[in-house]
């Protein structure tokens, strides 16, 4: 169904209209915020109407079949909407499953959408970290020591003394649906055994322990045009704090220059054809200085808002590229500046999260400072999120009410 006021909200307007996939979190609203500096409103398509992203005034909000349930009924959901708008949209796409399903979809969404994003072939290639950490060395890139295990495989290669280790997924997001985490610290082999016996359908990867905290993490985030002849737009970044701690998401990071991860970045990128969004991590191995590649996400990620106040507005450069309009002025990246979700963080706390810390965030609530979740012009989202956790803690106590009457 379309609200009685769709076609409303695209009259008058000449350009492409963006479409945000998916609505869940953050990351959208990030790119709905970012565009809004256009004077732009976004679509934004989540597979149940209580996405974050969907509450934002600068924001149309849809529902549409989830791409992990239904990825074709998402590609006609779609394709229906590319025919009732009234100009093409562009793809701007938040998760990798979306990704990889609207890219599979591209020749029927072809004439309703353009893509920033390279064909499903490139996409699961750069993808999997097995061809990341290829391509990496080929260019001598350093990485952390890792071992991909494939379905049914066990992690025999793995040496005794590199425990403790890491387990996480080699491509996608099915890792994550699996654990709830993106990654799992195993202490011995037989800890790494019982978690690769539960991802028999879906290959991991092993890898070493780089020392050192959060704030070691840096990140080249950058949008790269499909023409060879356009300059890549980018900023560097670190992480300061991670919820959980160590080796979870961004909860504070700030912009700041950082050549290697620059260069070492963009090249990874051009020799493995990629264009569109992404964020390439690295981290500092406080043992030789070097910077090791982590992962690349080939796709607007958590912080990627973190540009915008820095001058970097990677949502912007995507659209005016795919719209065929000149690009923002370039100016040299905003240095110092913070990206926090500190209202998430709060909310978590409260809840009884024991990972949260927030006297650690405390100290960087100070300006130049941009709030991924919470914002005064635009209030509703961090409502819903309250809402949802609000509704999500009451479920719980619910259930374990109905246990104990048993």
């Amino acid at each position: 169904m379309f609200p009685k006021n769709f076609d409303a909200h695209w009259a008058g307007g000449t350009g492409p209209i963006p479409v945000v996939l998916d609505g869940a979190w953050v990351n959208s609203l990030g790119i709905v915020r970012s565009l809004a500096e256009l004077g732009l409103k976004s679509l934004v398509i989540h597979f149940n109407a209580n996405g974050i992203g969907l509450a934002s005034r600068y924001a149309v909000g849809l529902t549409a079949p989830s791409p992990w349930d239904d990825p074709e009924g998402l590609v006609e959901r779609l394709v229906e909407v590319g025919r009732r708008l009234s100009r093409p949209g562009v793809l701007l796409i938040t998760d990798d499953t979306y990704l990889t399903v609207l890219a599979r979809g591209r020749e029927r969404l072809a004439p309703y959408f353009r893509f920033p994003f390279p064909d499903a072939e490139t996409l699961a290639y750069l993808m999997d970290k097995t061809h990341q950490y290829e391509t990496a060395l080929r260019l001598g890139i350093p990485i952390p020591r890792s071992l991909p295990v494939r379905c049914g495989e066990t992690a025999a290669g793995w040496p005794q003394e590199a425990f403790p280790a890491l387990v996480k997924g080699l491509s996608g997001k099915q890792f994550f649906h699996r654990f709830g985490k993106q990654t799992i610290r195993v202490a011995d082999r037989a800890s790494l055994e019982a978690v690769l016996a539960q991802c028999s359908d879906f290959d991991a990867l092993v890898q070493e322990i780089i020392p050192g905290g959060d704030d070691e993490l840096y990140a080249l985030g950058c949008y790269i045009s499909p023409d060879p002849k356009k300059e890549p737009v980018y900023f560097t970044s670190r992480k300061l704090i991670q919820i959980p701690p160590f080796f979870g998401t961004c909860s504070v990071g700030e912009s700041l220059p950082c050549e290697p991860v620059a260069v070492q970045g963009l090249e990874l990128l051009r020799a493995l054809r990629f264009y569109g969004a992404a964020h390439v991590e690295f981290k500092r191995d406080p043992r030789d200085g070097q910077y090791k590649l982590i992962e690349i996400n080939a796709r607007f990620w958590k912080s990627h808002a973190l540009g915008t106040p820095c001058g970097v507005n990677i949502a912007a450069a995507a659209y005016l590229d795919m719209a065929g309009l000149p690009p923002l002025p370039k100016v040299p990246q905003r240095n110092g500046v913070r990206w926090m979700v500190f209202s998430e963080a709060a909310v978590q706390r409260m809840m009884g999260n024991s990972d949260i810390r927030l006297g650690r965030m405390l100290a960087f609530l100070r300006p130049p400072l941009v709030h991924g979740l919470w914002s005064w012009r635009d209030p509703l989202p961090f409502f819903r999120y309250l809402d949802r956790k609000l509704q999500a803690a009451l479920h719980h106590k619910q259930n374990e009410g109905a246990h104990s009457a048993f």
